[in-house]
């Protein structure tokens, strides 16, 4: 008897065929390959983990870590090249190497979290956990009182006292007090599924309508600035003018603080679901299918990066001009960290390393400039090093520190410049 073996790189295209073939699936981890005729939902997922150890292609390199079976990735945030954080319904997943591993740090889920700086953020979820914050750069959380039962799709954090919500039913939220109290704002029509704010002030909403609506008193009141006719996503300013919103079939530019908006040439190449930028010219959208888009003067042109998977991407986040990551509804996370880009201006902040990390007895932290004070905190808020440093390195006795992850700032005139996270293991 003689089977075809047909590994599909194309679930769009294997659902058609599912319902009539009798397929071999291989898991290029598998001991056994077994045979099996599939129904076609079961064909999807099966073949959501085939694709997984496919390699990508697109117009540079990218590499894929598999998180595991979860929600969709929604959210994500990097405070440098090594040290970031995931955020979805299913958990939080934190890593210290660029996102070549991530580890589950907690199993309580969320859909969207803004840090303001490397200790600093908020945190917008599902009903019963739907408002936090923390002051550790995500270490712990702590509650805040909702007002209503709503579940929440987005946050803007403007300082570390004041933040914005948006959500279900049109709220619209606000706390000044570091979420000692929240204020309810005048509702938008429409579900908010994403929330953008300048100061305390001004901001936007998108919606499930494809409304932008705007205020300019903190949300006392909104004007309809936008209507795009199908669900928008997410919205994102690089600074106080430049702005871009994307959603179904939809990739929008601002260039007056979301006042009007101005549709760009590659709307309706896919669904689009989140957009960030490193600043005013680079930056990054994700979309359906496997879909990227890159962007180093302002989104003039976009690079159309595509991966080999069916996955839709539905989180991104520009590092650096060179180094982008986008995350997929299944639990994939994709690493770019050679995006080819001419021009770039040296930077001029301070640039730090830590080695080894994860350690043991001891950490060497590294600085180009030096820096003025270092600073390590515990995850229960624990001040193990606050020191002054006049030279470009300082060796670190780790021994009495617990086990854990600890953040680290580097500050100078009392604003943080650089930060990141060291694990002590044994």
């Amino acid at each position: 008897m003689h089977y075809l073996l047909i590994i599909w790189r194309d679930v769009n295209m294997a659902m058609k065929m599912a319902p009539s073939c009798r397929t071999i699936i291989a898991n290029s981890n598998a001991t056994n390959i077994t045979l099996a005729t599939m129904t076609a939902s079961i064909m999807k997922l099966l073949l959501t983990l085939v694709v997984g150890v496919a390699p990508l292609i697109g117009s540079s390199q990218w590499t894929r870590t598999f998180i595991g079976p979860t929600a969709p990735l929604e959210t994500i945030h990097f405070w440098n090249e090594l040290d970031g954080i995931i955020g979805s319904l299913g958990g939080v997943y934190i890593t210290a190497n660029g996102g070549a591993t991530w580890t589950t740090y907690a199993s309580i889920g969320l859909r969207d979290f803004d840090f303001v700086d490397g200790s600093n953020g908020y945190w917008a979820g599902i009903v019963a956990h739907s408002m936090k914050k923390t002051a550790n750069g995500g270490l712990t959380w702590t509650n805040i009182t909702p007002p209503t039962s709503n579940s929440l799709w987005g946050v803007s954090t403007v300082d570390a006292s004041t933040a914005f919500w948006c959500g279900t039913g049109g709220v619209v939220w606000a706390t000044s007090s570091s979420g000692a109290s929240v204020q309810v704002k005048t509702n938008v029509i429409g579900d908010n599924h994403d929330i953008f704010f300048f100061d305390s002030q001004t901001g936007l909403v998108v919606t499930s309508g494809g409304q932008i609506e705007r205020t300019t008193n903190g949300g006392n009141s909104w004007t309809n600035v936008h209507n795009s006719g199908s669900s928008l996503e997410s919205i994102y300013f690089a600074n106080d003018n430049i702005g871009f919103a994307v959603g179904y079939n939809h990739l929008l530019k601002s260039t007056n603080s979301g006042m009007s908006w101005t549709a760009l040439p590659e709307s309706g190449l896919t669904p689009f679901n989140y957009v960030h930028f490193y600043d005013a010219n680079h930056g990054i959208v994700a979309g359906d299918s496997g879909i990227v888009l890159i962007t180093h003067n302002g989104g003039t042109a976009w690079e159309t990066h595509r991966m080999d998977t069916a996955e839709n991407l539905v989180g991104c986040f520009m590092i650096t001009p060179t180094k982008a990551i986008a995350t997929g509804e299944v639990g994939g996370v994709y690493r770019n960290y050679s995006l080819p880009v001419s021009g770039i201006a040296p930077s001029s902040t301070i640039t730090v390393s830590c080695n080894p990390n994860p350690a043991d007895e001891s950490v060497l932290f590294e600085f180009s400039p030096s820096a003025i004070r270092l600073q390590a905190i515990s995850a229960d808020g624990r001040v193990m090093l606050d020191e002054s440093v006049t030279s470009g390195s300082l060796l670190v006795n780790t021994r009495m520190w617990p086990p854990g992850i600890y953040l680290y700032m580097i500050t100078s005139s009392k604003a943080v410049t650089a930060s990141g996270r060291v694990a002590i293991m044994r």
